[in-house]
């Protein structure tokens, strides 16, 4: 019993070298609610792949620590997913899952190592909309979560006023 080996069917290695800073066009790939490792909560974390050559299919990672015990950690990536949100043309989802195929502009810069990845990387300075072309998906799709209103609360109030509506987090 033989076997033949299909060059064409090998996949590309995947270069975790890090692109030279600047504004790439980028598709996620992945997204999933996760425990962060040093505090146990839970963080979103998506896999952007760049679609634009040379470059395209590089994976860029990013976590949004949304639920981090510091509240500068937490107001920062709260900001971070509120500038990707309009970005990608969405008002908030109930799965992370929904995000999969959602198309932006990501900027990129080049971060040092650390003790765990000691090699420099990418990473993510700034959101912005896709070309009209790249983002179909995010403003064209027929999903209805993507365009309905942001998911909100009712405020209870102490006085008997009409209540007033609160913006509910999307990863809750």
């Amino acid at each position: 019993m033989g076997y033949h080996l299909d060059p064409n069917r090998v996949p590309k290695p995947v270069s975790f070298t890090p692109v030279p800073p600047g504004e790439y066009e980028a598709t996620i790939v992945e997204a999933a609610m996760k425990t962060a490792k040093t505090t146990g909560t839970q963080m979103l974390a998506l896999r952007f792949d760049l679609t634009e050559d040379p470059y395209a299919g590089r994976p860029i990672f990013v976590n949004f620590n949304v639920e981090h015990p510091d509240d500068q950690t937490r107001g920062r990536a709260e900001d971070d997913m509120h500038r990707l949100h309009v970005a990608l043309g969405v008002n908030g989802w109930d799965q992370p899952e929904e995000l999969i195929g959602c198309r932006c502009v990501i900027k990129l810069r080049i971060k040092k190592g650390n003790a765990e990845y000691p090699d420099p990387q990418n990473a993510i300075t700034d959101y912005s909309p896709a070309s009209a072309q790249g983002s179909a998906r995010a403003y064209n799709d027929p999903n209805p979560k993507r365009s309905a209103p942001a998911r909100t609360e009712v405020a209870p109030t102490e006085d008997g006023e009409t209540p007033t509506p609160v913006a509910k987090k999307p990863w809750k």
